[in-house]
């Protein structure tokens, strides 16, 4: 709904960049310190400018729209009458009407059916832990729930209200403050249809709950979410389209690493906690296991995390809030 705008106001520097990075390539093949000096200070503050502004304007209330919105149907009813007083000279009533409908309905039809093809995996932050939102044509599965505290919850509802989340199924990969605290307060904000536990936890509280034991896998549309024994806890492993997603808060390291060896344990992301990033060894070990490039921290904000650590790059999910991927379902 903004790209207009926000087109406007970032082709002058995309511009630029581009004419920037012609000469600094070409520097860099003659003497690469002194193109890595330009980019720093000339390049790049054109690309901030670009991501920076684009991501204000995505953040909009109404930076986007879905073709199931109601609103969206209310601004494109009046633009019709708008359209027949500007056109009214040029283009007769019932022309107009039939354009307009015929464009309004083409659009309206691709959009219910991109969505419907379409799912979508969220790794939101949770003040510190971090909570799987895998979101389908058949329904929303939660990956934990985060801690039990207030802050927790509210970025949790937040970011379920954002992605338009009422209902959804839970799993629950350990009985832990950081994976499963928050589930009275979940309860409270969003309807649990069904919550699946492993074997030998019990909840503190009274709810209808599914035990699982020995791993095992669920399916939804385009995507598998399978289980990984490790110690008192499961990792999981998340495949959705050409995704593969590897969560391993609250998994202890050397629980992990001992089980994998009998599992696929391949991804291109990670979802890791302290006891992961802030160890070099364990990085490591984890990039040689799973293939991983890319890592999302489930930090407190309160800590700094290097930018990379045993060939994997690191990204706080304090500073993010939340990481988002579309993948086909059809």
């Amino acid at each position: 709904m903004v790209s207009l705008l926000t087109n406007l106001l970032i082709l002058w520097a995309v511009s630029l960049s581009m004419m920037l990075a012609i000469p600094i390539l070409a520097l860099s093949l003659v003497w690469f310190g002194g193109a890595a000096f330009a980019a720093r200070w000339l390049l790049w503050p054109m690309l901030a400018v670009v991501t920076r502004v684009t991501k204000l304007l995505a953040s909009l209330p109404l930076a986007s729209a879905k073709a199931d919105n109601v609103y969206l149907w209310i601004v494109l009813c009046a633009l019709v009458p708008l359209l027949f007083f500007v056109r009214a000279d040029k283009l007769s009533l019932r022309r107009a009407a039939l354009v307009l409908a015929a464009v309004f309905a083409a659009c309206t039809a691709f959009g219910v059916l991109e969505h419907r093809a379409t799912g979508e995996l969220s790794v939101v932050n949770a003040d510190g832990a971090a909570v799987l939102v895998l979101r389908t044509g058949e329904d929303t599965l939660l990956v934990n729930c985060g801690k039990d505290g207030a802050r927790s919850a509210r970025m949790l509802d937040s970011a379920l209200f954002e992605r338009g989340v009422t209902e959804a199924s839970l799993l629950l990969t350990k009985n832990d403050f950081k994976t499963a605290g928050g589930l009275s307060r979940l309860r409270a904000s969003v309807r649990v249809a069904e919550i699946l536990r492993p074997q030998g936890d019990v909840l503190p509280y009274d709810v209808p709950t599914s035990v699982f034991a020995a791993g095992g896998a669920l399916q939804r549309q385009g995507a598998t979410v399978a289980l990984i024994p490790a110690g008192d806890a499961y990792a999981v492993r998340l495949t959705a389209g050409e995704r593969a997603l590897l969560y391993l808060c609250g998994v202890r390291p050397i629980d992990f690493f001992v089980s994998a060896a009998a599992h696929d344990v391949a991804a291109d992301t990670l979802v890791i906690d302290a006891a992961y990033y802030a160890s070099g060894a364990a990085m490591e070990r984890l990039c040689a296991m799973t293939g991983a490039r890319s890592a999302l921290c489930a930090d407190d904000g309160y800590e700094r995390i290097p930018a990379q650590r045993g060939g994997i790059s690191l990204v706080a999910l304090s500073r993010e809030g939340a990481a988002d991927y579309l993948f086909r379902t059809r």
